[in-house]
């Protein structure tokens, strides 16, 4: 299963968007079920270099683990925060730019249970190979969702030194009733379980 899902990277900083060629497999890392609520301890990327204009960024991402169930594919996509690969300048770590952060961190996790709806809804045969591009489909339309869910959200948020204080707050309210209306990926059944790798870095 491992060629059904090509590598996708890209990289949403605050208050814009760069594209950077990325890997999720690093030395330290935390999904979001175990770590959802981010702090400054956690961007470590002190020899990164510092992109004009940014405060912070946030690198997140995605892995998968496939199973089939009678015969169906099923997958469980958890979302992953990047240690060594976030940063944030020493004097712009205020309350408001992490919880603008913290937003980049629940809509990589919001699309993380989005894409395992999709490919459950999908019901993808395992014994049909042919539906491997369903499934590619699937990843390509996540890409485009994303990126623009992200790009949106600096948008609404309206950018610059820090993000408006009104706009952060009704971004925020909004994604977090938006991960409320998503069910989570706790419904995962684990029998003959093999790994599928992809990664979308936010």
């Amino acid at each position: 299963m491992d060629n059904l899902l090509q590598p996708i990277t890209a990289c949403v900083a605050a208050f814009g968007c760069l594209l950077l060629v990325s890997a999720c497999d690093g030395p330290e890392k935390f999904s979001w079920e175990n770590h959802p609520t981010l702090s400054w301890n956690d961007f470590r990327g002190t020899n990164v270099r510092f992109e004009p204009g940014f405060a912070a960024v946030t690198h997140s991402g995605f892995t998968a683990v496939s199973n089939c169930i009678d015969g169906t594919l099923d997958v469980r996509v958890t979302a992953e925060f990047y240690v060594l690969t976030s940063w944030v300048r020493p004097n712009r770590k205020t309350p408001l730019v992490l919880k603008h952060e913290q937003g980049h961190f629940d809509i990589t996790e919001l699309y993380a249970r989005k894409v395992t709806k999709a490919i459950r809804n999908a019901r993808i045969s395992c014994e049909n190979m042919a539906q491997a591009a369903a499934v590619e489909r699937i990843a390509d339309q996540l890409k485009m969702d994303l990126r623009a869910a992200q790009k949106q959200y600096d948008t609404s948020t309206k950018g610059g030194p820090e993000p408006d204080p009104i706009a952060q707050a009704a971004a925020s309210n909004s994604i977090a009733n938006e991960l409320g209306a998503c069910p989570d990926n706790m419904h995962f059944l684990l029998a003959r379980g093999e790994r599928v790798r992809f990664c979308l870095v936010s």
